[in-house]
C-alpha cells in the first residue's frame, strides 16, 4: 500500500470513533445485525472525516461526491462499499419491512474494514 499523508492535527477523536465503531460492528455482527450495520457505516463515515480533516457534505451524495472521491483517491469498489453501507444502515435504522440478515451485517463489517485499511487505519 502506498504511503498516505498523515491526517490533520486534532482528529484523534474521529480516529477513535472510527476504530471503536468498527470494533463494535465486528463484535455484534452475528448477534445484533442491525446494530452492526449501523456501526459499520459510522466507522466508515468517521474515517472519511478523519482522512479529509473536515466534515462531509450532507447526505450520501455528498459522501461519494467527486470532490471526496478524488481527494481520498477512492476506487469504484470503495464507492460501492460506501453505497452498500449507507443503504444497509438505512434499512437497519429505518426499515420496517424486513430485518438485516447476519450475512448482510458481516458484509458491512468487511466493507468497513477494507475502507478503513484503505484510508490508513491500523486496526491492530
Amino acid at each position: 500500500m502506498e504511503s498516505r499523508t498523515p491526517p490533520p492535527r486534532g482528529s484523534d477523536i474521529l480516529a477513535q470513533k472510527a476504530r471503536s465503531a468498527w470494533q463494535a460492528a465486528r463484535q455484534v455482527a452475528d448477534t445484533h445485525p442491525e446494530s452492526a450495520a449501523s456501526r459499520a457505516y459510522y466507522a466508515a463515515h468517521h474515517a472519511l472525516r478523519w482522512r479529509l480533516g473536515r466534515d462531509l457534505p450532507r447526505g450520501h451524495g455528498g459522501i461519494v461526491s467527486e470532490d471526496v472521491v478524488t481527494q481520498l483517491d477512492l476506487s469504484m469498489e470503495d464507492v460501492r462499499s460506501l453505497t452498500v453501507l449507507y443503504y444497509v444502515r438505512h434499512k437497519a435504522d429505518y426499515g420496517d419491512k424486513s430485518r438485516i440478515q447476519n450475512r448482510e451485517s458481516r458484509e458491512c463489517v468487511e466493507r468497513a474494514r477494507a475502507l478503513l485499511l484503505h484510508l490508513g487505519f491500523d486496526l491492530g
